[in-house]
């Protein structure tokens, strides 16, 4: 026990300190490399059956419990894969084609629930801690997918930043990737006037030109993504009303290709590619395949 201690000790004193753009929460704060690394060492590993309500569904269990004041979802597989990988959704968890199709693989998929955020600064540290929970006292993969759903963009494109060499892809499904042009309508569709209010108030912007001059929305903050090699997959509808593509998905894609890094779009108008069988199983072989860490 005391050398474990000593080694706990001597981990968390080598951690370096990065803050991140937003200047609100340490980058690795609870989870950096090292302790992860390590973490099994000193912490007992928990069941997932004593989280809090349990359904069992034919996609595999559900696990409903809250954990840092936030309602939580955890659907477990039938067969889980070796390493436990898994998709941290920003949505509740659906019985969508998609999912479906990745629980069969193997994989889980979690959600925590924080309304009106937006992927604010302030948000960023109840994923922290979500991740650390799961990582390090549930034994979950320590490179997760994450998915986001619409304004759920914000919220990956926020967290990945800040973590990304602690994530194996971003996946996203018409995500906004700038908040002037939802819910800010500063582009081509009107706003959304209670979200961008909401936004204002989760940031903290004095005003609203402190909004627009905001240096880190995803199509912005895309440098630590690039320098860590991430792979990014979008599945769009090219005329979608809401979230216009030209001013997320395309101004993203734009800035990332540019950096001669590898992102996907899986691009169509109307019905989404995962409800046909073919396209389906492509988008999830592309997930799939970004999954860290390789096998040797």
């Amino acid at each position: 026990p005391e050398c474990l201690a000593l080694l706990k000790d001597m981990i968390n004193s080598s951690r370096v300190a990065v803050m991140t753009p937003d200047q609100v929460h340490l980058a690795g704060e609870w989870h950096t490399r090292d302790q992860v690394l390590f973490s099994n060492l000193w912490w007992d590993l928990k069941d997932l059956n004593a989280l809090g309500k349990i359904t069992r569904c034919d996609a595999g269990i559900l696990h409903e419990f809250t954990w840092d004041d936030c309602p939580c979802q955890i659907m477990e597989p039938k067969k889980p894969r070796p390493g436990k990988p898994w998709l941290w959704k920003t949505e509740k968890i659906s019985s969508s084609a998609f999912e479906r199709e990745m629980l069969d693989r193997g994989f889980y998929i979690a959600f925590m629930q924080i309304p009106q955020e937006y992927g604010s600064p302030r948000s960023m540290k109840h994923w922290d801690s979500f991740y650390a929970e799961l990582t390090l006292k549930y034994d979950f993969g320590r490179w997760p997918i994450l998915y986001g759903i619409g304004p759920g963009g914000l919220m990956v494109y926020s967290w990945g930043a800040a973590n990304s060499k602690t994530i194996s892809c971003i996946y996203s499904e018409n995500p906004v990737c700038d908040f002037k042009s939802w819910p800010g309508g500063k582009g081509n569709v009107p706003p959304s006037t209670e979200d961008w209010q909401n936004l204002l108030r989760a940031y903290e912007f004095s005003n609203e030109t402190e909004a627009l001059n905001w240096p880190y929305n995803p199509v912005d903050n895309l440098a630590p993504l690039i320098r860590a090699g991430v792979p990014l997959i979008h599945s769009i509808d090219d005329h979608h009303a809401e979230f216009p593509v030209d001013e997320n998905t395309g101004l993203l894609e734009k800035n990332y290709l540019a950096a001669v890094c590898k992102m996907q779009v899986f691009r169509h108008t109307g019905k989404s590619p995962a409800d046909d069988s073919d396209g389906l199983q492509t988008i999830c072989n592309a997930v799939e395949n970004t999954l860290l860490p390789k096998k040797k």
